[in-house]
This record gives C-alpha cells, sequence and structure tokens, in this order.
C-alpha cells in the first residue's frame, strides 16, 4: 500500500515539474522575442537619428536606411513599420513578429 502511494507522489511531482518546466520556457521566449523586437526598434530609431544628425532630415522610409546606412533588415520574420511624419519629426516605427 505504502509503494502505491509513493508512485502517485513520484508520477504527481514529475508532472508538476514537467508543467513548470514547459510554462517558464514558453514565457521566456515570448519575453525574448518582445525585448528582440524592442532592440530592432531602437535599432531602426538610431538609424534614423543618425541619418537626420548627418543630413538635416529623417529619412521617407526604410529602404534609404538600407541603401545608405547598412541597416539589414529580416522581412521574413519581422513586419516593420515606417511612418514618414516629416523631415524634422522622428518617425512611428514599430516592428512585429510574423506567425510561424
Amino acid at each position: 500500500m505504502r509503494s502505491i502511494y509513493r508512485t502517485i507522489f513520484l508520477v504527481v511531482s514529475i508532472a508538476v515539474m514537467i508543467s513548470g518546466t514547459i510554462f517558464i520556457s514558453e514565457y521566456l521566449e515570448k519575453r525574448v522575442s518582445q525585448d528582440r523586437q524592442q532592440l530592432l526598434e531602437d535599432t531602426i530609431r538610431n538609424y534614423a537619428v543618425q541619418c537626420y544628425a548627418l543630413e538635416g532630415q529623417y529619412p521617407k522610409d526604410l529602404g534609404y536606411l538600407e541603401s545608405h546606412y547598412t541597416l539589414n533588415l529580416d522581412r521574413d520574420k519581422y513586419v516593420y513599420h515606417y511612418k514618414f511624419i516629416g523631415t524634422n519629426m522622428v518617425p512611428e516605427i514599430s516592428v512585429f513578429e510574423k506567425d510561424r
């Protein structure tokens, strides 16, 4: 009888550990993805500010930054939103991960 309780306890403990591991790994994966998106937004913004500092105006699109400032964008994995507001106003920049 005692061995049955031990077995049940062991099985439940293993199930809880596996569930916890899965939950933590999914949380960390989501967090890393959010951090990566924020880093990409910041990088694009920095390139735009560099362009403004050197040329006196913000670029009208991301293509300009790619061709003149060596910005490399992974368009297979991310969707980039870049809204030009004016030559002397910081553009709206957002990065979204594509569905897998």
